[in-house]
């Protein structure tokens, strides 16, 4: 740069140069320019490094994902209900029958009951609501695959009460008794899940629409589908003093004539 200044300087001031300086001028100039094309090439082979750890990144990441396939995320409710093998469920060896799996939900539901205030009650009051098994996998042979109980209820509590808080007690509760208790996103909130020692599940959460009771829900670890008993009787309400069953319909006694039974 001061060589090019000075010049200028020269060409200013109309000075002539001899053969000597020229040469001298020139042999400057081009070593200028090979330093300059250095600096370039060095730039450009940093880019091109650059751009081939990239390429080199995305080819790596792209066989590892055609090779690894990312396994779905599992429930949580599922995955600890039962010991799981991959996508298939093992069943729980301490479940022997579906009235036993039944009976031990609906005691979980009670004794928490027991430890809040009264008057607060679990029923299953709409057409939606009530248990109901199912398959704990999407294996190809329902048959063989383990079913576990479901029962979706409903929260019945004393007029103005603060459902939110109400939520938060049954967490504690159940964080009370050493089961793993969190709140999960994308349902409605205030929620807690809980998960027992031995693979059973209670959850609530808040009321669709806003200002709705909280809703409950209880699942059963998976057993085996040779245990699968869909008689087993079902609460309608379960308070803290035990479980209401609707009474059975009762059939016209055989032992009247027809005509008397049906007032022919």
């Amino acid at each position: 740069m001061r060589l090019l200044r000075n010049l200028q300087r020269c060409r200013s001031r109309r000075v002539g140069f001899s053969i000597g300086d020229r040469l001298v001028l020139l042999g400057a100039g081009w070593g200028w320019f090979v330093r300059a094309a250095g600096v370039v090439v060095m730039w450009s082979r940093a880019a091109v490094g650059v751009l081939a750890r990239g390429v080199a990144l995305a080819s790596a990441l792209l066989v590892v994902g055609c090779g690894l396939q990312p396994r779905p995320a599992q429930d949580s409710h599922a995955a600890s209900a039962s010991v799981s093998q991959g996508q298939v469920m093992i069943p729980a060896p301490h479940v022997e029958s579906q009235q036993q799996a039944q009976e031990t939900l609906y005691g979980y539901m009670r004794k928490t009951l027991e430890a809040l205030s009264a008057g607060i009650d679990i029923e299953s009051a709409h057409p939606w609501q009530g248990g109901s098994t199912g398959a704990c996998d999407d294996r190809i042979d329902q048959e063989n695959a383990p079913v576990s109980y479901s029962d979706f209820r409903g929260i019945r509590a004393p007029a103005g009460t603060d459902y939110n808080d109400l939520i938060l007690r049954f967490g504690d509760v159940w964080k009370g008794w050493g089961w793993r208790v969190v709140e999960r996103s994308g349902d409605n909130k205030p929620n807690r899940y809980a998960i027992s020692p031995d693979g059973y599940i209670l959850s609530i959460e808040a009321g669709n629409p806003v200002g709705y009771p909280p809703t409950m829900l209880g699942r059963t670890p998976c057993f085996s589908p040779k245990l699968r008993d869909d008689h087993v009787p079902k609460p309608r309400v379960i308070t803290r003093d035990g479980l209401q069953y609707d009474e059975p319909a009762e059939s016209p006694g055989v032992s009247e004539p027809p005509h008397r039974v049906f007032n022919w």
